[in-house]
């Protein structure tokens, strides 16, 4: 499916990105991790990796830091532009992993996160992962800010962030029924992260908690317009790389029917139907 690359509106006023927040800093890694086989070097990938592995990372004690997903492709992907790693399937039927093994390959990925993450969960297991493998290297402090202008928060939606629509039934319409779409992000902890990505988004909607499997997780939902409107604007310039962005393409597409109302005609509630039931389809496989 293609993805129209235009961005759907402006892109919001300009308090959204009224912060001037401290930039990755990716010179130890270009100078000592960086490997020397690959040419170039994609500051915007290295921004989405260190966002995707702040989701779906994980530092082991034996010197090892992997990433599981159910979708190969990207694993092999990330081992392509970063040129150092290996991509296996597990024992678990349909899993998949990305694992980086081995000081020299460990101390590279140490040069890319160092002073670089964003989560205090993160932080603290990367800081014991170091004691762990008893790397002696001088650790920067971190005071790297989400941002609108980088690509981390892409990274970061790929690992634990969703797209969601549905069609319900609604009383007070002429058609009696309501379209409803929402992009949510969901953390064990991190309230204030998830605040501050409202912010971004310009949006006015509670974090809020919830319970499951004895685990107590935070949660926003954003559900404006104008907020949607700033968030694909921003995937259209930091894409995500994982089967989610056909995702959304769908998402994008229903949002078109939003901005020019057509969700409140019948022709357009039935368009909108088929997509709705494409995003599930999707989200399902």
């Amino acid at each position: 499916m293609c993805c129209n690359k235009n961005q759907p509106s402006n892109l919001g006023s300009s308090e959204t990105l009224r912060e001037a927040p401290q930039k990755f800093n990716f010179n130890d890694y270009k100078k000592y991790g960086h490997p020397k086989h690959l040419k170039k070097i994609d500051s915007n990938f290295l921004e989405w990796f260190i966002g995707f592995s702040e989701g779906d990372g994980s530092f082991s004690k034996n010197f090892s830091f992997v990433i599981n997903q159910k979708d190969p492709q990207l694993l092999f992907k990330i081992k392509k532009q970063l040129g150092f790693g290996s991509v296996y399937e597990t024992s678990e039927s349909g899993i998949w992993r990305y694992c980086v093994t081995g000081q020299e390959n460990c101390l590279r990925l140490f040069y890319l996160f160092n002073g670089n993450l964003i989560l205090k969960k993160t932080q603290k297991r990367f800081l014991n992962w170091l004691t762990d493998i008893k790397m002696k290297v001088t650790v920067k402090p971190f005071q790297t800010n989400i941002s609108l202008n980088n690509g981390w928060l892409s990274g970061f939606i790929d690992a634990d962030g969703g797209f969601h629509a549905r069609i319900r039934k609604n009383s007070n319409y002429k058609l009696k029924v309501m379209f409803c779409k929402k992009f949510y992000l969901t953390q064990k902890g991190e309230t204030a992260l998830l605040k501050n990505i409202g912010i971004l988004l310009d949006s006015k909607t509670k974090v809020y908690s919830f319970i499951q499997k004895e685990n107590i997780y935070s949660r926003i939902d954003i559900t404006s317009l104008k907020s949607q409107t700033i968030l694909l604007n921003y995937l259209s310039i930091y894409p995500l790389l994982s089967r989610q962005n056909i995702t959304v393409c769908i998402w994008k597409k229903m949002h078109g029917y939003q901005e020019r109302r057509e969700n409140l005609n019948e022709s357009g509630i039935l368009k909108l139907s088929h997509l709705c039931f494409q995003l599930k389809k999707h989200n399902k496989n």
